[in-house]
């Protein structure tokens, strides 16, 4: 994890180790499109992939930003995204952040509009697609790096929330026939 509970106190530190993962995750989108259209040949192509990439930006953005929550919100989402491959409850949360669990979940479902653990196991089948999408990692290090060891219930989230289990999904973009969201 790139915060334990004692290390959030330190606003600055935190505030450094988000951008970082932020412009990590810019500077692989930035990596993986300067590929693909070094492979192009036709002006059709170009443009596709041209805007493959803005959709993707945009929705690395929309899914990162998150400045209209309030500032307890705003520090359990970011908590939340760096901490993603550990064991998150309301308790460990709410340890992490100074905020009772009780009332980091009721603040977060009256924001959010969904309940903290929907929120969690959304951001980790978001991670999971990323990472199925963009490496060689295997389906139980995939469930292990977004923090779910058992990949036999990873397996059962993932296909409950995108339709399919993560080795169709896999295929699926391997074959072309499948674009993710």
């Amino acid at each position: 994890a790139l915060i334990k509970a004692g290390a959030f106190d330190s606003l600055g530190v935190y505030r450094s180790r988000l951008l970082e993962a932020y412009e990590r995750l810019l500077d692989d989108i930035s990596k993986k499109y300067a590929q693909k259209l070094s492979l192009c040949v036709t002006h059709q192509q170009m443009n596709e992939t041209y805007l493959e990439m803005i959709k993707e930006y945009c929705s690395l953005c929309r899914n990162y930003s998150n400045r209209h929550y309030s500032r307890d919100v705003q520090r359990i989402m970011d908590y939340i995204l760096l901490n993603l491959s550990d064991s998150l409850t309301p308790d460990e949360i709410g340890r992490a952040v100074n905020f009772s669990p009780g009332y980091i979940s009721r603040k977060f479902k009256e924001e959010v509009g969904m309940s903290l653990m929907s929120y969690i196991t959304e951001q980790r089948i978001l991670v999971s697609k990323r990472l199925l999408q963009d490496t060689h990692m295997s389906i139980k290090e995939i469930s292990a790096y977004i923090g779910i060891p058992d990949w036999n219930y990873f397996t059962k989230l993932f296909k409950k929330s995108v339709g399919l289990t993560p080795t169709d999904y896999k295929k699926q973009l391997k074959n072309g026939e499948f674009i993710p969201k």
